[in-house]
């Protein structure tokens, strides 16, 4: 049983929705399954990101430049995909809840790549990945396919909703609400006690 003193505060982190929009229809979105042996959401499905670190500028520099830093380095070291800094477009936010010890403000965004862009996965960020459509990821979460975390799935339903053109001109995540039964049955699934 996890105790209040167990609870970290939530750590800032930087996560990118890599969008080819180009030529498909409905789009599509880049995800990565991470690797087994990691301690934080083995297995599961992410977009590439992770937490802003003091080389991204945390402390030193204004919160906004720390958080695209952060997104365009871990998305260079996950994906060997470069970035700039004007092509992020904010997306969305998510604050893991007060059930897990481990805890994340996680600012998404959203970055239009060049067709045919090729990725080269790290194999310590992970084991696989696959560009599919929204909808095709959010099944696969629903019909227990893929193992995704809520804030992923909130992305995908949204993302699923939308066309590029809308999700480029002012898209954004729905306001974070905090469903009592999906944490439980997340928490459940991955084996962590309830506070």
């Amino acid at each position: 049983m996890l105790s209040m003193n167990d609870i970290q505060a939530p750590r800032l982190a930087a996560t990118v929705i890599l969008v080819d929009a180009w030529n498909a229809q409905p789009f599509r979105v880049l995800l990565i399954k991470r690797p087994s042996q990691l301690r934080v959401l083995p297995g599961f499905w992410v977009f590439p990101g992770g937490r802003v670190e003091m080389e991204d500028g945390l402390g030193s520099v204004d919160e906004t430049d720390a958080l695209l830093h952060a997104a365009i380095r871990e998305t260079r070291e996950e994906v060997g995909i470069l970035l700039e800094k004007q092509a992020l477009l904010w997306f969305g936010r998510r604050v893991t809840p007060n059930v897990m010890k481990h805890r994340f403000d996680t600012h998404f965004f959203i970055a239009r790549i060049p067709h045919g862009t090729e990725f080269c996965l790290s194999v310590e960020e992970a084991e696989e990945a696959q560009w599919c459509t929204p909808d095709e990821a959010f099944q696969n979460a629903e019909n227990g396919t893929w193992l995704v975390a809520p804030p992923t799935r909130d992305a995908l339903r949204t993302l699923s909703s939308l066309s590029a053109d809308a999700l480029f001109n002012g898209g954004v995540m729905q306001a974070q609400v905090e469903n009592r039964d999906e944490i439980d049955q997340f928490v459940k699934s991955i084996q962590m006690p309830l506070a």
